[in-house]
């Protein structure tokens, strides 16, 4: 009896740490940094693209939950995203539609497209994504507004052209 218990207990421990997840300090916040134009890396290593595109043929994607999503004042999309892995690096492309929806304002929709890299870990990730959306916007002019349609969400992105606005 003895032996089946500790033979248990090895098998849970090996499996609970099999991921190799690192616990996070409270209130930690990933951000993501530039690496080329469109290419981002968060901190936990996921690699972002973000771009137009058309949105023709097949668009597969891994399953991801977005958590919250927000545009702020600075032409950057905010993303809370979970999905489960937790052994490999994830890849996400983050795309807006070259065709927009032509109403007042102008609206375009958007989409999320994760890549799990085969990540057979079970553990729920939570990440933060920061990038810039600038390439969204309806017109690069000061001022300009776009609904943002991503998934069920619709979000208001007014473009800020920082050049004119430093003079």
């Amino acid at each position: 009896m003895r032996i089946v218990f500790l033979g248990t207990l090895a098998l849970l421990l090996a499996f609970g740490t099999s991921c190799g997840n690192r616990k996070k300090k409270k209130n930690q916040t990933e951000t993501t940094k530039v690496q080329e134009a469109g290419r981002y890396v968060t901190e936990r290593g996921s690699t972002v693209w973000v771009s137009l595109a058309d949105f023709t043929g097949d668009m597969k994607s891994d399953p991801l939950t977005i958590i919250d999503a927000h545009v702020d004042d600075m032409n950057k999309l905010h993303l809370t995203v979970e999905y489960g892995g937790g052994c490999k690096k994830h890849e996400f492309k983050i795309l807006g539609s070259k065709a927009i929806l032509k109403s007042l304002p102008a609206q375009r929709p958007v989409v999320i497209i994760h890549n799990a890299n085969n990540d057979e870990c079970r553990a729920i990730v939570r990440e933060e994504i920061l990038v810039d959306i600038s390439d969204f916007a309806y017109s690069k002019v000061d001022g300009s507004e776009i609904i943002l349609l991503l998934e069920d969400q619709r979000l208001s992105y007014i473009f800020q052209d920082f050049k004119l606005n430093q003079k």
